[in-house]
């Protein structure tokens, strides 16, 4: 599917091609891997997306770290995961038809097909051949190389707020319902740090705990009662509410997060600067 044409939005986006920008390598795994091996791929190459191919190599899905914490996370349970060695890839993917554009497709234009249809990345096709993907950090990277004069407010976003008393599994049934990567963690008013997607999709491995497979998953009580404060990133890069977006945009590719808390002159958390904000300005949504 080609992104529709834009009318408006950032000018400087509008006369680069993804072709430019995009990663051309595209990582892929089995319809027969479990998503304990996609779980190695995600922490070893650093990446948060794969696209799933059958038999004849053909793509037929695509699966991030977001699908994966759905997967992990079961409703009605304090924390339970289900077998990851059972479990294979195609169980937590979403199926193609998949997103997509045109190599010589503008950048303003892929930003704005992202953000109208909320996904994540494109998939790059010339002439129904993969070429690469097109993603969020992608177009942070754009935005941090080609700055437009947008300050940090323009993309300013609502901060979903837990304390460090906040059980791990309520943290991340916060992220899925909010549709959101990263949660910021404060006391009162002060912000005492972040908990991100990747921290929760790895914790077991951070976390020395046993966890016992059962008949209905994984189950840990250890973990159920895990708190925030145990498992938060307490060093916290941070953005100035009318600070310059492309210094936002490049911490956020710098660092590997996908959001920055944002404070205002008073240092009081004003909100959220994500790569959703960076695309959205891009694409003129």
């Amino acid at each position: 599917m080609l992104a529709p044409q834009v009318k408006g939005g950032n000018l400087v986006a509008s006369s680069y091609a993804v072709k430019d920008y995009m990663t051309e390598e595209i990582l892929c795994v089995g319809v027969n891997d479990t998503i304990g091996h996609l779980m190695n791929i995600f922490l070893e190459r650093d990446v948060s997306r794969a696209f799933v191919v059958d038999e004849k190599d053909r793509i037929i899905g695509v699966v991030t770290m977001t699908d994966v914490l759905r997967r992990l996370v079961r409703k009605k349970a304090v924390w339970k995961w289900r077998p990851l060695s059972d479990m294979v890839v195609t169980r937590a993917m979403t199926r193609g038809p998949l997103l997509s554009c045109e190599p010589g497709s503008s950048i303003s234009e892929a930003c704005r097909l992202m953000t109208e249809r909320q996904v994540s990345g494109l998939l790059v096709l010339n002439r129904d051949e993969p070429m690469g993907v097109f993603t969020k950090t992608d177009a942070a990277r754009f935005y941090a190389e080609h700055p437009a004069g947008h300050s940090t407010r323009e993309a300013l976003s609502e901060a979903v707020r837990v304390s460090p008393v906040t059980s791990i599994a309520r943290a991340a049934d916060l992220m899925l319902s909010k549709g959101v990567k990263c949660l910021c963690v404060t006391e009162g008013d002060e912000l005492v740090g972040v908990v991100g997607l990747r921290t929760l999709v790895f914790l077991e491995k951070r976390s020395k705990v046993s966890v016992v497979d059962t008949s209905m998953g994984r189950i840990s009580d250890e973990l159920g009662s895990l708190k925030v404060s145990e498992a938060m990133d307490r060093e916290v890069t941070t953005a100035s509410l009318d600070g310059e977006l492309a210094e936002a945009a490049r911490a956020m590719v710098e660092t590997g997060y996908s959001g920055l808390p944002v404070l205002d002159s008073r240092g009081n958390l004003a909100g959220m600067v994500t790569k959703t904000g960076v695309v959205r300005v891009l694409g003129g949504v």
